[in-house]
């Protein structure tokens, strides 16, 4: 019975809500991992810009990792 229930409420939680806490956590992560690679001084940056945050926004932790991957290229 609670796996119906647990699945309920999360249906319930609006699709905005959901997509609100991923980009304010995908900028978050984006702005502390610019720090320690500044830090550590490896050149790999993320800019913040309505491209990555749209990224961020809809693909959660995986659109951080794809972007970090996408800017670590340019080493390869």
């Amino acid at each position: 019975m609670d796996g119906k229930k647990d699945q309920e409420e999360e249906q319930s939680q609006p699709l905005l809500m959901r997509i609100l806490v991923r980009m304010a956590l995908g900028i978050a992560l984006i702005m502390v991992m610019n720090t320690c690679f500044q830090k550590a001084r490896i050149d790999i940056t993320v800019g913040l810009n309505p491209f990555s945050v749209a990224a961020v926004s809809t693909l959660g932790v995986p659109g951080v990792v794809m972007l970090y991957g996408i800017a670590g290229c340019k080493y390869l």
